[in-house]
């Protein structure tokens, strides 16, 4: 929960940033604001969800993730 809570707050704070910087337009802001409900329920269901005594099935489903994500960004060279 604290990891969430820190990358959460941090890329709030980040948000001004990327404004001043010109790297962030009303398009982007808006189709992060849609998120924003999404994202609060899938973080309510997930904490209500997580059991602190199945650790080991949450770090084998996380290094699954990763590994399926590794795999998914392998460039791939066409014929």
């Amino acid at each position: 929960a604290n990891t969430i809570v820190v990358l959460t707050l941090s890329g709030i704070a980040y948000l001004p940033v990327l404004v001043l910087g010109g790297v962030l337009g009303w398009p982007g802001v808006l189709a992060g604001a849609t998120q924003i409900v999404p994202y609060g329920i899938g973080t309510l269901i997930g904490g209500r969800l997580f059991n602190p005594g199945n650790e080991r099935l949450y770090r084998a489903v996380a290094y699954g993730i990763i590994a399926v994500a590794a795999v998914a960004g392998l460039p791939i060279r066409g014929g």
